[in-house]
C-alpha cells in the first residue's frame, strides 16, 4: 500500500497544477483556510473573477465585508471584473448559454436594491481599489447612461485590457474623442445609447479595429442608430476594412438592418467572418441577408466565398410569400458560399419554413450543429 502524501509534500510546481484543477469556490476557500502556503497558491484562483451585483446591497455589502477584513489585498489578482447594473432577468433564454437564473441569495423581495445614487457611489468606491492595470476584462452591464464618476475613472483604463463589454459613451472633458479604453481590444462589445454616436466609434476605427478579433454592437433604439449610421456612411465613402485585418466575429442585436450591410462593410469585410450572429431584428434583417448573398458573386460573375463557420440568426416580424422565399433564396446562396458550416442558429415567427433552410447543408456533415426555434422563445 502506497503511503500518504500530503499535498504541502508534493514539489512546488505539482502543488501549483493540482490548486488549478480545484474549481468550485467552497473548495478554493477550504484551501485557503488551511495554511498560508496554500493559500498563497488558491487566492489568483479565487479571485480571478469578481462580479459586481451594484443593484444588491447584499452583494454591495458583502464586498465591502470582504475589503475590510483584509481580503481586499486578493484584489490585485482579480483578472476580470463584471459590473451588474440592473438585475438579470428572473429567467432569459440564451442561445448560447441556455436559461439564465440569477443566484438564489439575490432573487426575490428579500434583497434590497439600492437607488442609482447609490450604485454610482459603490461602483467609483469600488473600481478605486481594483489594479486596473492587471485587469483583462472589464464587463459593465447597463443601459442607462454612466455616471460621471465612473467615467473619470475608467479615463486612466487600458494597459491590458482584451476584453471589454460596456455602453458607448464619451468624456466629459473631450466629448469629441473616444475613450481610449475602447482602443487596442480584441473583443468588444458595445451597447449604443441614444445619447452617444456611433459614428464616434467608428471615425476611430483605425485605433479600435487595430487588434479587434470579435465586435458586437446592441441598439437602444433601432431607428436612431439607424440615422447614425447613414449619417456617417454618406459622410465616410472610402474602404476603411484594413482597419480591421483580424475580426473574424460579428454580433448586431436590436438593430434596424435594411441598410446595414452597405455601410458596414465600409470598415467590415464580411467575407473574413468566421461567425456572423443577427439577433432579435428591428426591421430588415432578410435585405441584410440578400445583400450578403448578393456580395458573393463579382462583377466578372466569380465567387467571392464566404469563411462562415458559425451562423445564427433571429428574425422577430412575419414575412410575406415573396420575401421569405427571397430569404431561403439567400440562405441557400449564402451556405453554398461557406466552407463547412458548424453550427447554425434560426429563430423565425413561422414554423413551417424553417426547415427549407436545412435543404442546404452538405449531407454526413458530421460537425454541424442546427438549432431551429419556435416562436414563443423569442427575447
Amino acid at each position: 500500500m502506497l503511503p500518504a502524501v500530503s499535498l504541502l509534500d508534493l514539489p512546488g510546481e505539482l502543488q501549483q497544477r493540482v490548486v488549478e484543477h480545484v474549481i468550485t469556490q467552497t473548495d478554493l476557500k477550504s484551501l485557503c483556510s488551511t495554511c498560508s502556503a496554500l493559500r498563497i497558491l488558491a487566492n489568483p484562483i479565487l479571485y480571478r473573477r469578481i462580479d459586481l451585483r451594484l443593484w444588491s446591497q447584499r452583494a454591495v455589502e458583502c464586498l465591502r465585508r470582504c475589503n475590510l477584513a483584509g481580503a481586499g489585498l486578493s484584489f490585485q489578482y482579480a483578472k476580470e471584473l463584471i459590473v451588474e447594473d440592473e438585475p438579470v432577468g428572473e429567467e432569459l433564454r440564451s442561445i448560447h448559454t441556455g436559461r439564465i437564473r440569477l443566484p438564489v441569495p439575490d432573487r426575490g423581495p428579500w434583497n434590497r436594491y439600492l437607488t442609482e445614487s447609490q450604485q454610482d457611489d459603490s461602483a467609483y468606491s469600488f473600481l478605486q481599489i481594483i489594479h486596473h492595470d492587471k485587469l483583462e476584462r472589464l464587463c459593465y452591464h447597463s443601459r442607462r447612461p454612466l455616471s460621471w464618476i465612473v467615467k473619470a475613472h475608467l479615463h486612466n483604463y487600458q494597459h491590458r485590457l482584451k476584453e471589454l463589454q460596456i455602453s458607448l459613451y464619451t468624456d466629459p472633458k473631450t466629448p469629441e474623442q473616444l475613450p481610449r479604453i475602447f482602443c487596442g481590444l480584441q473583443r468588444l462589445d458595445v451597447y449604443l445609447t441614444e445619447t452617444t454616436n456611433i459614428a464616434l466609434l467608428f471615425d476611430s476605427i483605425e485605433a479600435v479595429g487595430a487588434n479587434l478579433r470579435r465586435l458586437s454592437l446592441t441598439a437602444a433604439d433601432p431607428q436612431t442608430t439607424e440615422i447614425q449610421l447613414h449619417v456617417w456612411a454618406m459622410c465616410e465613402q472610402n474602404d476603411l476594412t484594413r482597419y480591421t485585418p483580424q475580426l473574424e466575429e460579428l454580433r448586431l442585436s436590436k438593430m434596424d438592418f435594411s441598410d446595414t450591410f452597405e455601410q458596414l462593410s465600409r470598415i467590415i469585410d464580411f467575407h473574413r467572418l468566421v461567425r456572423l450572429e443577427l439577433l432579435v431584428e428591428s426591421c430588415g434583417l432578410h435585405l441584410f441577408l440578400k445583400d450578403l448573398a448578393n456580395s458573393i458573386y463579382t462583377c466578372s460573375g466569380e465567387v467571392n466565398r464566404l469563411q462562415l463557420k458559425h451562423i445564427a440568426v433571429e428574425l422577430v416580424h412575419d414575412l410575406c410569400e415573396c420575401e421569405a422565399i427571397g430569404l431561403r433564396d439567400s440562405m441557400e446562396l449564402i451556405i453554398m458560399a461557406c466552407g463547412p458550416i458548424e453550427s447554425f442558429h434560426m429563430r423565425y415567427p413561422e414554423a413551417n419554413p424553417i426547415k427549407d433552410h436545412a435543404a442546404g447543408f452538405p449531407a454526413g456533415a458530421q460537425s454541424l450543429q442546427t438549432q431551429f426555434t419556435e416562436p414563443e422563445y423569442l427575447l
